[in-house]
Parts: C-alpha cells; structure tokens; sequence
C-alpha cells in the first residue's frame, strides 16, 4: 500500500454513490476537508480527499479502465477510508458485458469475481478498502437516516452488511450537517491519534516545520529554467555576495526560493539556512529572522550563541567570525514583509558584511527602495517573469493529478492554456484550479472552466468564488457572518487573530475554521494573523 500511517501525506478515499450523494459529497469536499487539511496542516501533515466525481478520463471510461483506477487508489488511500450510503444501489460494472479477466489486473483476483457476482462499484470499493484490508485501516461508514421504502433492495442489503461489522464504526445522520460532524469528529480523533501536535520551540522542532513548509511550496513545482538558470550561475561565480529575486506579488518566486533551497540540500559541498517570513512558525522581524540563522549556525558550526543577547547583534558577530569551509547560502524569502523589532518596518542599514564563502539570496516584488539599500552589498537582480502557457498546463495536471486523480481532456487544458492575464498570478491560478478540482459535476466541468476563465479582474473571480462559499452555510445569519470575517480581514491594517474574528464577528470557531480552510479564498496565517495570502 503507497500510504502508510509513518507517511506525512493522507490520502482519504470517499466511497458513495454519485446522483443521491452529490449533496454529501459537495459538504466533505468544500467544508469538511478543508478543515481537516487545516488541522493536518498545523501538525506538518498534507491531506488530500480522493472524490472521483470526475478525473477519470472519457478515454479511460471509453475502454473499462474505471474500475482498475478506483481499486488503485483505494490502494494508493489505504489506511484511511469513508464509505457513505443512502438509497441507491448504484452502477454495476458487469452490465457493461465486458471481459473484465482481460482488463483488470489479476492481483484484483478477488475484486473480479465479485465483479461477475454483478455487485456495484459501491459495494466493490467498500469491500476492497474496508472488509478485505483491514489492517491498521482508518475507516468509518456514514447511513443516510432514510425510510425503509426509498433503499432500494440490494442496497438495503449493503447497508446491513456494513451496520453489522464490527471493526469501524457506523454512524447514522439525517442531514449534510449532521454528516460534517460526525466525519470531522472522527478524523480529528485519527489525527490526535496519530499525530499529535506538538510545540515547535526547539531547533529541530523549527526545523521539521520548515521543511514541512518547504516541501508544501514545492509539491507542485513547475520548472522555471530561467530562475534556476539565474541561481546557479550566482552560486557559481565569487565576486557578487548577494542575489536578489523580484516580480509581482504572487508570481511564485517562493515556490523558486524553496525548491532552490532543497536542491542546495542535496549537495554535499555546500550548507543552506533559509528563513521564510510567510511561514507561520516563525515571527517575521528581523529580530526573529537572526535568531532562526544564529540557531543554524550553533547547529552547523558550534557557533557560542548567546541567545540572551539581541538576536541581531548576535548575527553581526556571526557574519563577522564565522568562516565555514565551504560555501553557506542563506535564503530570505519575502524581506519586504519582515519588520523591525518595534514594527517600524524595512531598515536594512544594520545589514552585515559577511565573510567569504557566505552567500545570500533574498526575494521581494519588485522594489526600488530595498534593491537600492541592498546595492551597496554587491546584490545582483533576477527578474521572475510570468508563467509561459506551457507552464499553465504543466501545474494544472500536477495539482489536480497528484493528489486528487483527476485529469483534464486534452481540449479542457486549451481553455486553461489560453492566455488570460488574470491567470498569469500563480496565487490566483491556484485558487481558479482548486475551485475546478472541487467541482461536483463531470458533465458540466467545461462550462464551469470556461465560465472561470472569464473572469478578467481579480475583484471579480474572488467575489464570484466569494458568492459561491457563502451558499455553503445554510442559514442567512451564518453567511452573513460569513461576509463580515472576510470585510474584516480586507479592512484591517496586517490580518486578524482567529480570536479576534470570533469576537467581531459572533462566529462559532467550527464555522471559522471551515471557511479559513477554503483554500481557494486565498487567507493564509502570518504571524498569528490571517491575511490575504496575497498581501501577505
């Protein structure tokens, strides 16, 4: 099995029927997982829900694959596993009259003869992920509480089979809210289980953080020759001490700061520190700044940090004595977004000069002021550019193939692919392909790409993705909650504490959180305030 409880990567299979669970499936899909992948998230764990509504190509239906690809990624699921059943039965794969012997791998033997049984994939798909792997399995069944005389008979059967194990827990509930707290509730008591939140305020707690970060920024990396191009041939020369990434905000030089930082730590010739303001972990003044580097420096060089001391001062002495036998770069990402210690923001009058084989590279958008107060420490510019369409195409198959299985038609990637200014924002690409990913409805998906693509300012695909969450509460009052958290956040000068937006907003902290973890709102967590990931 590909995902195991050691694994930091969950992968959740939603098992149900489609037409009377679409409701069910929109509730865990655009409120629950969010909010699981939330709490997973604060404990350096990714988690994905695997919901095959659509993603498994015409091509692929066309020629029987349906079944191999969903017992595939209960596999690549296992051991986390959701069954939900209402009324209906659902597709029998056998009615297609197929040789499935010839199609389906034989180490499916047992899924094949059940197959011949004219059992549906429902029924399949509960078999295979719960009653035949039951080991270490995480799995919970949720019944729809339905009169007897809507189940149809072979469904009814189904349902007793489940209602009658005894090795996962079956819940009954009478609506999609009932349904998101019984399903949040028994996954936050998995994530308890396995794993347990723990503070970060050691060294190597900081750093298990960070490369958690780190590898969140890359999961889906798309190459960018250029920028990789440009660091290299920095790193590679000795004259210039210091690199400096510009673009627009948004435009993904993160994403290029991280993946050059772990490709560094691969070689063995040269040692990296990095320090990442947008990530929650750390504060983001310079002074939190020098106590994350003097820290790297203890654990590399033996460096006698006196961590009672000003961090910063502590940092000048380090530039000044330390000399590493082989090239240190440090990273600083965002250095327009860390502030002095009494928050009177960017002054870098302070920078040290560093001894040689110590190298820095610091990103900000494109900036005159800092370029110009870093020029006199012989930085270099490299300008980060916009994604080419190619690039476009490239990360909409890694985000919605690596996690969630789905894939585009070739003619749904060429509405993707057109140019579209709007999309040239990686950030808000990134909320237009998770607002794809979590659409419910295979027939339609052309006309719901199309329709957000069309968008032509960014005030209008957030106020559309806006309008659309807010249809998610079921009551007046809950969206119009929900409206003032997000004028909030727009309002306020650097973001708001969840406590705060509890007290100003009358919000329960469940609701919050389900809408903080809406990924395609773009809010993000800096310095215990949540902001909008863009002005970050």
């Amino acid at each position: 099995m590909a995902n195991t409880i050691d694994s930091r990567n969950i992968r959740v299979f939603i098992s149900s029927t489609f037409r009377d669970m679409e409701e069910e499936r929109n509730e865990l899909v655009s409120k629950v997982f969010p909010l699981l992948r939330k709490m997973a998230k604060e404990r350096q764990v990714t988690l994905s829900e695997i919901d095959l509504r659509w993603g498994i190509t015409e091509k692929e239906s066309q020629e029987s694959k349906v079944v191999q690809i969903c017992l595939e990624e209960i596999d690549r699921s296992h051991p986390f596993f959701i069954g939900v059943l209402g009324g209906r039965y659902g597709w029998c794969p056998m009615d297609e009259k197929v040789d499935w012997n010839s199609i389906i791998s034989a180490k499916y033997e047992d899924a094949i003869h059940d197959l011949y049984e004219g059992k549906s994939m429902t029924e399949l798909e509960i078999i295979h992920g719960a009653f035949r792997n039951k080991e270490d399995l995480h799995a919970a069944f949720y019944l729809r509480d339905m009169p007897s005389n809507e189940i149809e008979e072979r469904q009814q059967e189904l349902r007793e089979k489940v209602s009658s194990q005894k090795d996962f827990p079956v819940n009954y509930y009478k609506n999609t809210e009932e349904l998101s707290a019984l399903v949040l509730a028994d996954f936050q008591s998995i994530l308890d289980e396995l794993y347990p939140a723990e503070s970060c305020n050691t060294w190597e707690a900081f750093s298990m953080q960070q490369n958690y970060y780190l590898e969140s920024l890359t999961r889906y990396y798309v190459a960018n020759k250029e920028a990789e191009s440009g660091i290299a041939n920095f790193l590679g020369q000795d004259v210039e001490k210091g690199l400096i990434l510009t673009g627009e905000s948004g435009i993904g030089k993160s994403t290029i700061m991280a993946k050059a930082v772990m490709n560094i730590r691969n070689s063995s010739e040269v040692d990296v520190l990095s320090f990442f303001a947008a990530n929650s972990a750390n504060g983001s003044t310079f002074n939190d700044m020098a106590d994350w580097f003097c820290q790297g420096f203890a654990s590399f060089y033996g460096f006698d940090y006196n961590r009672e001391a000003s961090h910063v001062l502590e940092l000048q002495r380090a530039a000044l004595t330390l000399r590493p036998s082989r090239k240190l770069v440090l990273f600083i990402d965002g250095i327009n977004q860390i502030v002095a210690t009494d928050g009177t923001g960017i002054d870098l009058s302070w920078w040290p000069r560093w001894n040689e084989n110590i190298y820095v590279i610091v990103s900000t958008p494109s900036d005159v002021a800092i370029a110009n107060n870093l020029s006199r420490f012989q930085f270099r510019k490299l300008e980060i550019t916009k994604f080419n369409l190619d690039q476009r195409v490239d990360l909409a198959n890694k985000y919605l193939k690596g996690d969630f299985n789905k894939s585009l038609s070739p003619s749904q990637l060429d509405i993707i692919g057109r140019a579209n200014p709007l999309l040239d924002n990686t950030l808000v690409y990134v909320s237009f392909l998770d607002e794809i990913r979590r659409y419910g409805s295979f027939e339609k998906l052309t006309d719901e790409i199309t329709m957000l693509s069309s968008f032509k300012t960014i005030t209008e695909f957030f106020g559309h993705i806006i309008d659309r969450q807010r249809a998610l509460f079921h009551t007046p009052e809950l969206a119009d909650q929900y409206n003032k958290v997000l004028m909030a956040i727009a309002l306020s000068y650097c973001g708001l504490s969840e406590n705060e937006l509890l007290d100003l907003t009358g919000m329960s902290r469940l609701n919050l959180s389900m809408l903080l973890g809406i990924n395609s709102l773009n809010l993000t967590v800096k310095d215990g305030k949540i902001v909008f990931a863009h002005n970050a």
